[in-house]
Formats: structure tokens, sequence, C-alpha cells
């Protein structure tokens, strides 16, 4: 009977740690896609306001290197230009987690004038690659 006892506390702690992980996981790529939105959002206003900022925080919360990289890039960024540049390089690799994950309360765009993805919360368009040139450019994706 204690070994029977002792294999099911061994099995169950395993699960919790799992399911632990799995879960810090999650909410740290909650945190991940909330800095993501407010940078799209900045970029969509032709504004640098919070990118730096919000940029290095998925740094630091990100564990995958495709995400990681741009972000760090953009944490350095200082013109709408190279911002635009490597907001297409986090959007791509956001764009593949948000494919797989389909998290609740944002959509997947596309612009076709830039041939490139973003996320952003569900609603009007807001197209952070031409920002108010081109702000109802883009396409929900399927």
């Amino acid at each position: 009977m204690k070994a029977i006892m002792s294999v099911f506390l061994v099995a169950l702690s395993f699960i919790s740690a799992n399911t632990f992980a799995a879960s810090s996981k999650g909410d740290a790529m909650n945190e991940v896609l909330s800095s993501y939105l407010k940078i799209q959002e900045a970029l969509a206003s032709d504004s640098l306001d919070q990118v730096q900022i919000e940029a290095a925080k998925i740094v630091k919360r990100a564990t995958d290197k495709e995400i990681k990289a741009p972000a760090q890039s953009l944490s350095r960024d200082a013109t709408l230009e190279a911002a635009r540049s490597d907001f297409k390089r986090l959007s791509t690799a956001m764009d593949k987690w948000a494919a797989t994950t389909k998290p609740e309360g944002v959509q997947r765009m596309t612009c076709p004038m830039v041939n490139a993805p973003w996320i952003q919360k569900r609603g009007e368009t807001k197209n952070p690659y031409y920002g108010k040139q081109m702000q109802s450019c883009g396409e929900v994706q399927k």
C-alpha cells in the first residue's frame, strides 16, 4: 500500500509541476501579447511612445528566440521606419504563435501592401506598418 501511495504522490507531483510550468509559460505569453499590442497600437498611431519600453518587456518575458531577437532590436529603435521593420519580424513570430494558440480577444491581420502579418485587438483595423496614412489597410486572416 505504501508503494502504491508513493507512486501516486510522485505522479501527482510530476503532473502538478508540468501544469505549473505550462501555466507559467501561458502567463508569460499573455504578458508578451499585452506588450506586443501596445507596440502595435503605438505604431498604428505613428508613435514611438512606449515602444522601446514594451519591447524590452517582451525580451524579459519571451522564451522563444524568434520573438526575443526582433524585440531586442525593437527596444533600441529610434525611428518609425526602423521600428516598423523590426515589428514586422516580431509580428511574423507572434503570428505563428497566435495561429496555434488562438488567444482570445485578438485577430490575426495581414497587410497586403507589405505582405506582413500583425495581431491586434478585435475591432477596427489599425495598420501598424502605414499608421495614419493607411490605417484601415489590412485583412483579417482566416
